[in-house]
């Protein structure tokens, strides 16, 4: 039976229907996934490593351990923990982020897109772009900080535990146990947890937020208004509200870095880029000689660096706009 009829629908009504389904695939195969690796989840909580989990959340929270530390410690449970744990959760999140972001971007291109995947943009091939892309995702980090920093101010942080019943010690318990299931481990090396922990998730969102949701958004209202809607989603579907701000403002740089640079693989190097970086860190932080702060002293720079950044995918879709529409 042909599916062309979708096409036809009002604006409105894919919206809603995109949303919907977006949520449901989350909720249910989320939900399916915990299943596939509950009894592994299980018997890492009931160990001896679930109860360091919980101490190491709360020196990290009291600041008795620094990032290096940390992700030493981390590097310890790891080595401590049966590896086909380790593996199967790894490999049931990658399998997670094929299908709901990745596979079902696609689908709903194809069933709601007049041009299908050729709604997509690749025009814009400059190499000094996907520098710039690249430069810009390097700064990322501090800005990060800065922006879980205002989303404590603004009370953000707070709804973490009052719709999701997750405090501040919870929320930190499970991103230990999901670095202690997903780094690198004796039998998975550095390059495929990147590639499922960074590269396949960055493909995945970049395809659905702004390959699909942010265009969708702009057919209704404008560009602008597109961006700043599948940013909210975008934030949203994380259901991670100590991050949301976060989340929101990286997904407007990269709804406007995709916008004005024509090409969706510059918001996707950025993506990847930003999450190898806690593969990065975590790599830096065991070596053998490092034993100080991962963090650095305040800097304006990577404010600076972002502004001209984003000056000159802005100025490449000025010059270029009738070239590469």
């Amino acid at each position: 039976m042909s599916l062309n009829h979708l096409k036809t629908w009002p604006i409105n009504q894919k919206i809603i229907t995109s949303i919907a389904i977006l949520i449901f695939s989350i909720l249910v195969f989320g939900g399916i996934a915990g299943l596939f690796i509950q009894e592994e989840t299980n018997t890492l909580e009931n160990s001896s490593v679930g109860t360091r989990v919980t101490q190491l959340a709360q020196d990290h929270l009291d600041e008795k351990v620094n990032d290096v530390n940390f992700f030493k410690e981390i590097h310890q449970l790891i080595q401590e923990t049966d590896s086909s744990i380790l593996n199967k959760a790894f490999y049931v999140q990658i399998a997670y982020n094929l299908i709901v972001f990745m596979g079902l971007s696609l689908v709903l291109i194809n069933l709601f897109q007049v041009n299908e995947l050729k709604s997509l943009t690749f025009k814009n091939k400059s190499v000094f772009l996907f520098l710039v892309a690249f430069v810009l995702a390097m700064n990322v980090p501090q800005i990060a900080n800065d922006a879980t920093y205002i989303n404590e101010l603004i009370g953000l942080d707070a709804l973490q535990e009052f719709f999701l019943g997750i405090d501040d010690l919870a929320d930190k318990e499970s991103l230990i146990s999901q670095y202690i299931l997903l780094l690198p481990n004796a039998d998975r090396g550095w390059i495929i947890t990147v590639i499922g922990l960074a590269l396949i998730p960055a493909v995945g969102e970049e395809l659905m937020f702004r390959g699909y949701l942010m265009n969708l958004f702009s057919q209704k209202s404008n560009y602008h208004n597109g961006i700043a809607f599948s940013a909210l989603i975008f934030a949203f579907v994380h259901f991670n509200f100590t991050n949301f701000f976060y989340y929101f403002v990286l997904g407007v740089v990269m709804g406007y870095v995709y916008y004005w640079g024509k090409n969706l693989f510059f918001p996707i190097v950025i993506h990847f880029l930003n999450n190898a970086m806690v593969v990065f860190g975590y790599l830096y932080a065991i070596s053998n000689d490092v034993s100080d702060e991962l963090n650095y002293s305040y800097t304006i720079m990577p404010y600076i660096t972002l502004g001209l950044s984003m000056l000159i995918f802005y100025l490449n879709f000025k010059r270029n706009k009738h070239i590469i529409q």
